[in-house]
C-alpha cells in the first residue's frame, strides 16, 4: 500500500510479428510523487511492449507463451519514472518469474551520521518493474 493514488490510462495494439505496443499515461499524488528537489513531477507517460514465444499447451489445450519478453519505460523524475526490459517464464498459464534489471530516473539521496547526504543510490519503485505484461 502506498499514497502514490496512481490513476494511469493505456491502450494497446497487437502488431503481427511484433508483439503487442502499449502507449499510457499515469497522474498520481502530486504531494508524494516528487522530484530530487521536492517538486511535484506527478504526471507522465508509459510506453510497454511484450512479445511471447515458445507457445505450449495446457492441460485444458489452451495455448500461453511460455517465455514472454517485456520491457518498459515511464517518464518522470520521480518513483514511477524508469523501466527496462525483463523475460517471464510461465511455469502454468497464471504462474510466472519475472527476472531483468531496473533503472529509475529518480535519484535519492542516503543520509550519513551527520545528516548530511554521504552518497547517492537509485531507487526503483516496484510499480512498473514487476507489473504483468498488460491484458494477460
Amino acid at each position: 500500500m502506498t499514497d502514490y493514488d496512481i490513476v494511469d490510462v493505456l491502450v494497446g495494439k497487437t502488431i503481427p510479428y511484433f508483439g503487442r505496443l502499449f502507449l499510457g499515461y499515469y497522474i498520481g499524488n502530486h504531494a508524494t510523487l516528487v522530484n530530487g528537489k521536492g517538486e511535484a513531477d506527478n504526471q507522465g507517460a508509459m510506453i510497454a511492449m511484450d512479445h511471447g514465444f515458445w507457445n505450449v499447451k495446457d492441460k485444458n489445450g489452451d495455448e500461453y507463451s511460455r517465455l514472454v519478453f517485456a520491457a518498459d519505460w515511464a517518464s518522470g523524475k520521480n518513483y514511477v519514472g524508469g523501466g527496462g526490459p525483463g523475460l517471464y517464464y510461465y511455469f502454468t498459464k497464471n504462474i510466472s518469474l519475472l527476472t531483468g534489471p531496473c533503472s529509475s530516473t529518480k535519484r535519492l539521496s542516503t543520509a550519513s551520521g551527520n545528516g548530511r547526504p554521504s552518497s547517492t543510490s537509485t531507487s526503483r519503485s516496484s510499480l512498473a518493474c514487476s507489473a504483468p505484461p498488460f491484458f494477460q
